[in-house]
């Protein structure tokens, strides 16, 4: 079954005739462009996008939605209960495969050059990133040991000094609690009443750049790695099986089909319906 894309010149009468996966009847599906006024037709020309998918949507449902609408409502009420219903219910499945593969030619087709653009540019994009990023690595990794250990030695030093001045207050408390001892009358110098209580150093902001373009800073962030999968607890799969599922099947299948036995996996077989249709029609 073969589809003009959209904007393709019509044939010697003006017309395309469709073969109808349905009923393998002829459908005249396309317009006469002679009866579309000169003005209207420019200023489609003029006005359409490219990459409107409008257009080609209602030619497809314009061509096929009414066909799937009965066959919906055929499916819905067949009966297979003999070998004449069997082979109608099998020809239902294979005009379905029918529709199923010229919706897919006709979209493919039309957007085999977008989807070769969009991959083309994308994978220019990757490539760029990862040179940028392999060479952005290089400075950072030396940005991050620098400041990692400048941060350590800042911390030290705030930490000393931190630990100063709670070892000269603690000896003003011992002097003067030595001092009351000798002299119950005795009143601490105004100045030191004033500091009861250690000063607290503020910590320096280490860890935080600015520079002409932003700022930087470290940052904790949290890594890990699984060292016994036996140990973890069970929500760790129940919450995500499906995932998991998913993510192990072929593994699982191929060991499947070859007549292994996969410990914790239960296997058995059922009958499924194939069924083949051919691609020209």
């Amino acid at each position: 079954m073969e589809f003009e894309p959209w904007g393709q010149k019509p044939t010697d009468d003006y017309k395309a005739t469709h073969t109808s996966p349905m009923t393998g009847e002829g459908e005249n599906l396309a317009i006469d462009p002679r009866e579309i006024p000169d003005a209207v037709t420019a200023t489609q020309i003029a006005t359409r996008d490219p990459l409107d998918p409008d257009p080609h949507i209602d030619k497809i449902n314009v061509i096929f939605h009414p066909k799937f609408k009965d066959l919906e409502k055929q499916a819905i009420a067949i009966k297979v209960f003999d070998e004449g219903s069997k082979t109608t219910a099998l020809e239902m499945l294979q005009q379905l495969d029918k529709l199923r593969i010229a919706i897919t030619k006709y979209v493919d087709d039309l957007t085999a050059d977008h989807r070769k653009f969009a991959r083309d540019m994308s994978a220019f994009k990757g490539a760029w990133i990862d040179t940028i990023n392999r060479i952005k690595a290089i400075p950072k990794e030396k940005a991050r040991v620098f400041m990692v250990e400048d941060k350590r030695k800042k911390d030290a030093e705030a930490k000393k000094a931190a630990d100063k001045a709670k070892k000269e207050w603690e000896d003003k408390q011992a002097a003067e609690k030595k001092a009351k001892e000798q002299d119950p009358d005795y009143v601490p110098p105004p100045e030191e009443q004033k500091q009861r209580l250690p000063a607290t150093p503020i910590l320096p902001q280490t860890g935080t750049t600015k520079t002409s373009l932003g700022k930087a800073k470290l940052k904790k962030v949290w890594k890990w790695a699984i060292i016994n999968f036996k140990e973890l607890p069970d929500e760790c799969f129940s919450e995500r099986a499906e995932g998991i599922q998913a993510a192990i099947a072929p593994w699982i299948n191929t060991r499947i089909k070859a007549g292994l036995k996969v410990p914790g996996v239960d296997s058995w077989q059922e009958d499924d319906l194939k069924t083949s249709t051919k691609r020209k029609f």
